[in-house]
């Protein structure tokens, strides 16, 4: 058990964590809750569990969650149920809002006192899990058309990155065998959903982007169906499939941090677009509108009007 009476300063934390950036933050935080006492960094569970078995004066325990799987976490949190020898240990999870909503349920179901928050980590945070201070309130609640207007676009990335993150393994069996045209549809089914949603926000700085990239995927996808001259993807359309995902991704985290594109990604999305638009190759969605395909046509054309 935790010793008792232990001064604020006293108390030790530990973090379990990969990213610097979140150790430096989370190290920060806890330095001003007056937490000053000695804080370990581990990346395991099992090394964590091994240093609370040791030092009676650890009470926080801070964990970055969201470069974990749904059964990575289920298992570390199984591993603390077995083995831990201190129940008054404080928690405090994050997760990946986009990737990993449903993980706050799993994780309180274990943990009922654990206080878990969606990335980046805030003062607040801290000071509500290892202070019992509340929480900063949520501003009043909008009009019905303002909560369309801010809900919409942002339940949209949400629900890309899921699915993005579905796809991850789908790419990867491709990639070890790309004769899994199988797989490839199910891959452009999965950004066909994409194209439609983001349609209708289009106007938005960046959306445009995903939905083009979306749409490669879908017709690269497409072109493989059900024809006799393709038996395997062939490299160069694995190429494009592969850069145009990660590039969708990269664009995706810009839009859902809030922050202006990165011109290196919309460079990159443009030339896709553009190595698209030549492929005689690949069949090109017969749904694409008119000004859709000028847009990209011109696209195009100013990329090369600037690489010659």
């Amino acid at each position: 058990m935790v010793r008792v009476g232990l001064r604020k300063e006293q108390i030790k934390s530990i973090l379990l964590c990969k990213d610097r950036d979140f150790k430096r933050k989370a190290v920060g935080h806890l330095n001003n809750s007056a937490f000053a006492a000695e804080k370990f960094v581990v990346e395991h569970m099992a090394d964590a569990l091994e240093i609370l078995d040791r030092d009676l004066d650890i009470e926080n325990f801070i964990v970055d969650a969201s470069p974990h799987t749904s059964d990575d976490i289920k298992q570390m949190l199984d591993l603390y149920q077995r083995r831990t020898k201190n129940p008054d240990v404080r928690f405090l999870f994050y997760l990946d809002e986009a990737y990993q909503s449903k993980e706050k349920d799993v994780i309180l179901q274990v943990l009922p006192r654990a206080q878990v928050f969606f990335l980046p980590p805030q003062q607040n945070h801290f000071n509500k899990a290892f202070h019992g201070g509340r929480a900063i309130p949520d501003p009043p609640a909008p009009s019905a058309s303002e909560q369309a207007a801010k809900e919409g676009p942002a339940l949209t990335l949400i629900e890309t990155s899921s699915h993005i993150k579905e796809t991850v393994e789908l790419l990867n069996s491709v990639s070890k065998d790309r004769s899994r045209l199988d797989i490839l549809k199910q891959i452009g089914q999965r950004f066909n959903g994409i194209i439609g949603t983001f349609a209708f926000f289009v106007g938005k700085p960046g959306y445009g982007k995903v939905k083009d990239l979306a749409t490669i995927i879908d017709d690269v996808s497409r072109t493989y169906e059900d024809s006799e001259d393709h038996k395997d993807l062939t490299e160069k359309h694995w190429q494009l499939l592969m850069e145009s995902a990660k590039t969708l991704y990269l664009i995706l985290k810009d839009l859902r941090e809030n922050r202006p594109l990165t011109t290196a990604y919309v460079d990159k999305a443009n030339s896709l677009i553009a190595l698209y638009q030549k492929d005689g190759d690949i069949r090109k969605r017969s749904s694409q509108t008119q000004d859709e395909v000028d847009r990209i046509v011109d696209v195009a054309a100013e990329i090369f009007k600037h690489s010659s």
